[in-house]
């Protein structure tokens, strides 16, 4: 994770913002959500998610995509389609909360953690407004190119995608060949380069980067890992075209990016050329 300290991303804290006072000042009254995209803006919000599921904690989840009507979760235990359960969903400079929630379906992969998509229901106006202000924050902070994430563990992704959207980069993140093909054919994105967080099992992270390399080549591959001599990353480092090594600071990540992207936002252009 990063070397510096990181502050919280987006300032939001119960009665804390007077944008968000108005907004949890309506009514509480259940609203009808659907999860069109088109009618729900959604991000990538930096959010821990406790499922319980008849009154027992199933898992600890990422969130890898949340808007008003749902959420993508990823780095937890896969649950079966139809699952209802509750979400506590919590992050840094967020308050607590929770959601009554159905799962819609699991996409399964052979070397990560699934990904899960689930449809919240009753949900109150004060839920769905200060949802909406998250997701909108974090949109308008994404001035510069889009970095797709695909992580391993909850504290590594937590803390890349905080630097990342401090650069001003769009944030995405996936787990699954199925979700790395939808997000980078997203061209709301605008990916540019692609973070991989390195295993200790170098066959899964080589099949993950020539797979990436195939099919978007275009993309700059990233790889992220602690000792990159070691004998379990020094493979899948030559596959990459830029390894990133932990500990790492916000301005090693920005000239990591900003080296080979060429969309630079001007957050990455003040932190001078790479070393």
């Amino acid at each position: 994770m990063r070397s510096n300290d990181r502050e919280p991303l987006y300032g939001i804290r119960s009665g804390s913002d007077p944008d968000t006072a108005s907004h949890i000042s309506r009514a509480d009254a259940p609203r009808p959500l659907c999860v069109d995209r088109r009618e729900h803006p959604r991000a990538l919000v930096p959010l821990s998610a406790i499922a319980i599921v008849e009154n027992r904690k199933v898992g600890t989840y990422s969130v890898a995509n949340l808007s008003a009507g749902g959420a993508l979760l990823m780095l937890g235990p896969s649950l079966p389609a139809g699952t209802s359960l509750q979400l506590l969903l919590d992050g840094p400079g967020a308050e607590q909360l929770t959601i009554a929630a159905v799962v819609l379906r699991t996409e399964p992969s052979t070397d990560r953690d699934p990904m899960i998509a689930v449809r919240f229901h009753g949900v109150s106006a004060r839920f769905a407004d200060l949802i909406q202000t998250l997701v909108l924050r974090s949109l308008e902070q994404a001035s510069g190119p889009g970095v797709l994430v695909v992580p391993r563990g909850p504290a590594l992704f937590a803390a890349i995608a905080s630097d990342l959207a401090a650069l001003g980069c769009h944030v995405a993140a996936a787990t699954t060949r199925l979700q790395i093909i939808r997000q980078a054919g997203d061209p709301e994105l605008r990916l540019r380069a692609v973070i991989v967080e390195l295993s200790a099992d170098p066959r899964e992270d080589c099949d993950v980067l020539d797979f990436l390399a195939e099919a978007f080549p275009r993309l700059l591959r990233v790889a992220v890992c602690a000792r990159p001599r070691s004998p379990h990353c020094m493979c899948p480092a030559v596959r990459a075209q830029a390894v990133l090594v932990m500990p790492w600071t916000r301005s090693q990540l920005g000239a990591t990016i900003g080296r080979h992207v060429s969309e630079r936002p001007e957050s990455l252009a003040k932190l001078g050329p790479p070393v």
